[in-house]
Formats: structure tokens, C-alpha cells, sequence
């Protein structure tokens, strides 16, 4: 699918274990702060496994001169975008399996997550929601952030966002 932010061709055909990558990555300038200048190429990053928004979103950014893979937030919805039946806590683990399906087809894990962030519509839901987290998540865990929000996309009652090293 072409994703209007990408910056050329919206048809590059490369693929890698049948996972259909966006453009070549794109050259940008940034100013380290221990550093004078460094460039850094980011890609783009989409995983069949997960629902297809590429209009509006990437599933993650990878950037190379940092070292850093940038995962959009997800949501308990299946590649279909229905939500998977259940509460909070099989809404979490369908969470947790669409962030790892976008770390893996970065080529990170969860074991590289430096960062997460987690938005609950009801923070009544933090210790179901924390029970899975601690079981589905290696130790150390990463830092993170937890957080009540009004609404979230879709319908959802939760979703998490994460950081991680390439």
C-alpha cells in the first residue's frame, strides 16, 4: 500500500521473509548533542502481521545513526481490525503480540525495549493489565509509563507504544 509520507517510488517490491518493505531508507541531518553533525537514514517499517494502516502511519521507524527502532502505538485489534474478544487482560496480550510482531520485523525483540508507554481508558484496569504485562515481558523490564486516557482508537481499552535498540 503506498503511504503518502513516504518520500518515493510507492512501489519499491523489496521484500525479505515475505515482509513488504516501504522506499529505500531516506538520508536525514540531525545534530547530536556530542557531536557536531551526523546523517542517519531511517526506514520505514510495516509487518503483514498486523492490520494495514500505512496512510497514516508506519508500524515503527528505524533509525540507524542512533540505533533506535521508534514502534507506533497498538491496539487489541486483529490484522482484520476487530478487536479480539475478552477483557483487558486478553486485550493486553494482543497488544503485546502486534508490538511483537513489529519489533521483530525491525529486527529488534523485547529484550532491546528501552521505553514503553501504556494508555488505559480505566486505570481500575492497571493490575489486570499489569499482570500480563509482567508475565509476557522479559526481565529486566524497560522503563515505562502508564497513563488514563478518555478515548482511544477503534473502541480500545488500552494501548502501548515502545522504544527499542536496533
Amino acid at each position: 500500500m503506498y503511504n503518502p509520507c513516504h518520500m518515493s517510488s510507492p512501489n519499491p517490491g523489496r521484500t525479505l521473509n515475505n515482509i513488504q518493505f516501504g522506499p529505500p531508507p531516506r538520508q536525514l541531518s540531525f545534530t547530536h548533542p556530542y557531536t557536531m553533525s551526523t546523517n542517519s537514514t531511517i526506514e520505514n517499517i510495516n509487518t503483514p502481521k498486523n492490520a494495514q494502516l500505512t496512510s497514516i502511519l508506519s508500524h515503527a521507524v528505524k533509525a540507524y545513526g542512533p540505533g533506535l527502532i521508534f514502534c507506533s502505538g497498538c491496539t487489541p485489534h486483529d490484522s482484520a481490525l476487530a478487536i479480539v474478544e475478552g477483557g483487558i487482560k486478553e486485550h493486553t496480550e494482543q497488544v503485546i503480540q502486534n508490538l511483537t510482531n513489529v519489533l521483530e520485523s525491525a529486527g529488534s525483540s523485547w529484550q532491546k525495549v528501552v521505553k514503553v508507554n501504556v494508555y488505559l481508558t480505566d486505570m481500575n484496569d492497571f493490575g489486570a493489565m499489569n499482570e500480563v504485562y509482567e508475565r509476557m515481558l522479559p526481565s529486566p523490564k524497560p522503563a515505562r509509563t502508564c497513563v488514563q486516557v478518555v478515548k482511544l482508537p477503534g473502541g480500545a481499552d488500552v494501548e502501548m507504544e515502545c522504544i527499542a535498540a536496533i
